[in-house]
């Protein structure tokens, strides 16, 4: 969920203001001011609360919260088994018995990604933004995103990897050609080498023309993806830097910063690509899951509209639901762990 692990809004309604009128004169806090953001969600009417809330669970909120649950659920007893087998079947019916304490927990995390959509985006495009993820079209794409993202996580895992050896090697013959820096440490690519060989996944069987593969690209990058991956390619790079300018600063260069920055700017073109192969595979992926003519419709959907206030709200979104999950999830896992052990403890039972 880092992956996954994205949204839409905008507008804080006061009480003698309509929510549109208000967005266009105060814009909503930064995801940053946490204090400003209580008071902001706190202002939301029911109406704009429900709104937001009835969207996110269009969107598959609701489901994604409820497998981290699972996953909570699911932790816990594997630690029984490792440490207490013989708390198992007592355990498996505390959680049993827990399941609606946990259903509450669940909906507070839905209900407040559900605030923050209706702060961040103004109610008349979260309603037409709400038909849309009800629509076919709409209800298919949340469906079928847990088999998109299961299919995109070996590519990723693999086009991440090879990135950052990419990245590392081609810095270092930089580093070496122009100043004669010794920190070759890894073989350096064949002369004219295209990281598109060096770095992508292998292409799978099925071969789809220009028209489609940029159709692809278009939801994979309007849909949030795109933009995810541009942070994991200068995730790498920021790493390789900071590790190659200690490196060359230990060899007594005096201008390490300058000189890998040197480098990094003459690589410039070959990053953006990188980062394009990536969305190319998963152009791929979302051809092989959805029909083309629902991915033409989730793209028009995303180009115009109220949906490209969904693409372009989507950082300021995701800026403010992270830590409200982080915070959420600490608080359920306390919560459980206390309930359970509580529980455990009734019946004579002591869960290490």
């Amino acid at each position: 969920m880092r992956s996954l692990k994205s949204c839409v809004l905008a507008g804080l309604l006061a009480a003698s203001m309509s929510a549109a009128a208000f967005a266009q004169e105060t814009p909503p806090p930064s995801p940053k001011d946490a204090k400003a953001m209580e008071q902001a969600l706190k202002g939301l009417s029911e109406t704009q609360v429900a709104l937001g809330k009835d969207t996110a669970v269009a969107m598959g909120f609701k489901l994604q919260y409820q497998g981290l649950m699972e996953q909570l659920t699911k932790s816990m007893f594997e630690s029984g088994q490792k440490t207490s087998p013989e708390v198992l079947p007592a355990l498996t019916q505390i959680l049993t018995n827990l399941q609606p304490e946990m259903d509450i927990l669940r909906e507070q995390m839905v209900a407040t990604t559900g605030r923050i959509f209706a702060l961040y985006i103004p109610e008349s495009d979260l309603k037409e933004i709400n038909a849309f993820f009800k629509s076919p079209t709409g209800r298919l794409y949340v469906a079928t995103q847990p088999e998109i993202l299961k299919a995109l996580a070996p590519a990723m895992d693999a086009w991440a990897s090879k990135a950052s050896e990419y990245v590392d090697t081609r810095l270092r013959a930089e580093l070496s050609q122009a100043g004669g820096y010794v920190v070759i440490a890894t073989p350096t690519p064949p002369p004219g080498a295209d990281p598109a060989a060096a770095a992508s996944p292998t292409p799978p069987p099925v071969q789809y023309t220009a028209e489609q593969l940029e159709l692809g690209r278009r939801v994979a990058e309007d849909s949030g993806l795109g933009r995810g991956y541009e942070n994991v390619v200068a995730q790498v790079v920021f790493g390789t830097r900071e590790r190659l300018v200690r490196e060359l600063s230990a060899g007594g260069a005096t201008n390490a910063v300058e000189a890998v920055d040197s480098a990094l700017a003459i690589m410039k073109p070959e990053l953006v690509r990188l980062d394009n192969q990536i969305v190319d595979e998963t152009a791929r992926i979302l051809l092989q899951k959805m029909p083309e003519d629902k991915l033409k419709e989730l793209d028009t959907f995303l180009e115009a509209g109220p949906g490209k206030v969904y693409v372009d709200k989507q950082p300021q979104i995701v800026d403010a639901i992270v830590p409200a999950m982080d915070a959420w999830l600490k608080k359920a896992i306390q919560y459980i762990n206390t309930r359970t052990r509580g529980e455990l403890a009734k019946l004579g039972h002591h869960f290490q």
